[in-house]
């Protein structure tokens, strides 16, 4: 099992072997290599991450195969260490693990997803695909495992770098598409690229289509598949401000009965809770806010049962600013119907996570505050808002605009 040098001596027999892939800097690098692997095999790249993977996986002597690239690193492996040397360990024929994938601006912005990089070594398992290469075959359910890992793949110095990075995936990925026109996870690889490009029409026809590949998924891990695709369409709509769009790809795809993954489900809520925020369609947003609520409630500290349940954004999907949003919207919307139900219930809660609340939201709390008659409850509210550096803006402008009305 290729492992992590230093990290298990004494516990468990680990082999370390390194594919070096990079001539231009091997005599540099080769020294680095010597101190911590036990096996390196130079590789000449030929656009085929696959064959690379598969040559350690031929040299490889362990029960367990475990790999990661060189802009990778674990934050934390012994959670894995512990898999392996428990009872566990022999039941299960593959795992994943979290990563975490920086980008931006480096450490404060990072978004983690379920990878699968453990598996059994059994002399059939190979690695399949030019790019998003994968193990072949694995059987059985994987075991997730809270180990957490790093990944500075998506760091670009320059927009240029970026864009050839992934202008370089595109091409690999359309020419798998070609040879697989039935795979799914080339559609799904293929929306990832597009959407990392910001070419949003291009995501949401692949969505569309992933979504449609997907019908009559029965087991849950596939519904799970077909969920990321039915809540990517609403993303995409609401990116683009299309709120009756997103409202109606919302019925249709609820009124299809098809299952969908959790987490998904209540990522669609969110989405529909802001479209018909925007929409002026107080009763409906409240309804979906307050089945997201209801999903936070049930899932959020819940495992995912599946890589898939997780992948992409809905990693995001219970985090504060999805939270803060559906606050203010309940809030909004009883103050407008001159109830304070959500005020008292979520408003500790609110003030918590104020300055996860974008501008133009917490302009509407206070122009809905202020259309009401006094109420000692407002007050506590509006102070809250005002104590907020994030949303004091939005306070002067809706008191000034009142100002000048009158």
């Amino acid at each position: 099992m290729p492992g992590v040098p230093g990290t298990v001596p004494g516990q468990m027999d680990t082999e370390v072997i390194v594919v070096d892939t990079d001539p231009e800097h091997r005599a540099v690098v080769r020294e680095i290599y010597e101190k911590y692997a036990d096996k390196i095999i130079p590789f000449e790249w030929c656009d085929d991450f696959s064959a690379a993977r598969n040559v350690s996986v031929d040299a490889a002597e362990g029960e367990r195969y475990l790999y990661i690239d060189d802009d990778e690193w674990f934050m934390d492996a012994q959670p894995i260490i512990d898999f392996l040397l428990s009872s566990k360990a022999g039941e299960i024929s593959y795992a994943s693990h979290l990563r975490r994938d920086y980008y931006g601006h480096g450490e404060h912005e990072y978004r983690d997803t379920w990878v699968d990089r453990l598996f059994r070594l059994d002399g059939n398992v190979r690695f399949r695909s030019r790019i998003h290469e994968y193990p072949y075959p694995v059987e059985g359910s994987p075991c997730l495992i809270h180990a957490l890992s790093g990944h500075t793949g998506y760091l670009y110095e320059t927009e240029e770098e970026k864009l050839a990075h992934t202008r370089r995936n595109l091409a690999l990925l359309q020419q798998m598409a070609q040879e697989e026109p039935a795979e799914v996870r080339w559609v799904f690889q293929l929306m990832l690229e597009h959407a990392a490009l910001g070419d949003r029409q291009e995501e949401l026809k692949l969505a569309h289509k992933g979504y449609e590949m997907m019908s009559g998924a029965k087991e849950y891990r596939y519904a799970c598949i077909r969920g990321i695709f039915a809540a990517d369409i609403l993303r995409v709509d609401s990116l683009q401000q299309k709120w009756q769009e997103c409202l109606k790809d919302y019925e249709r795809m609820r009124r299809s009965k098809e299952p969908l993954g959790k987490v998904a489900s209540s990522y669609m809520e969110y989405e529909a809770a802001i479209a018909s925020y925007h929409m002026r369609d107080d009763k409906a947003a409240r309804r979906h806010c307050l089945s997201f609520l209801e999903a936070k409630k049930n899932l959020g500290n819940e495992p995912a049962a599946f890589p898939e349940e997780y992948a992409y954004f809905l990693m995001d999907t219970f985090k504060e600013d999805h939270y803060a949003q559906v606050l203010a919207i309940l809030v909004t919307a009883d103050i407008r119907a001159g109830s304070w139900e959500s005020l008292d219930a979520y408003f500790d809660d609110l003030e918590r996570n104020m300055s996860c609340l974008p501008e133009q939201m917490a302009e509407e709390v206070i122009d809905a505050a202020l259309g009401c008659e006094y109420d000692g409850r407002l007050e506590k509210m509006v102070s809250a808002l005002w104590k907020s550096r994030k949303t004091r803006k939005a306070v002067q402008k809706e008191l000034l605009n009142r100002l000048s009305e009158s």
